[in-house]
């Protein structure tokens, strides 16, 4: 009789979280050189995991979606949710799929760097 390994559904959550955070930390290191020592650190690790409970909370479920909302959160800071009404208006709009929700953060930090790199480009700081 062979025996196996058995793992509850909470074990096999806790590993494909931890298989996408890493995969994120690979993301945004291969785009950011300075995200690596960052997130090779405990603090930097917690701030990601926090990065995806909150994206969580927002309803956000494909690694997709989850992943453009932590982009989002390690190119604009971690509080963009709260700091740009804009964003905290898309997040929290029932009317809004998960996935409508990422589109609209993503375009709408696009937009948001476009716009300020057109003001470096025309000379205001």
């Amino acid at each position: 009789m062979a025996s196996g390994l058995t793992l509850s559904d909470q074990q096999v959550e806790t590993l494909a979280v931890e298989g996408f955070l890493w995969k994120m930390t690979r993301i945004l290191t291969q785009s950011d050189p300075k995200a690596g020592p960052v997130l090779d650190t405990a603090e930097g690790r917690q701030t990601l995991r926090q990065q995806y409970e909150r994206a969580r909370g927002y309803g956000l479920e494909t690694e997709r979606d989850l992943g453009r909302y932590i982009v989002t959160a390690w190119t604009m800071g971690i509080d963009f949710d709260r700091r740009f009404p804009a964003m905290t208006q898309i997040l929290k709009d029932p009317a809004l799929t998960p996935t409508e929700k990422a589109d609209a953060v993503e375009r709408t930090a696009l937009t948001l760097f476009a716009l300020l790199a057109e003001g470096r480009k025309d000379g205001a700081a």
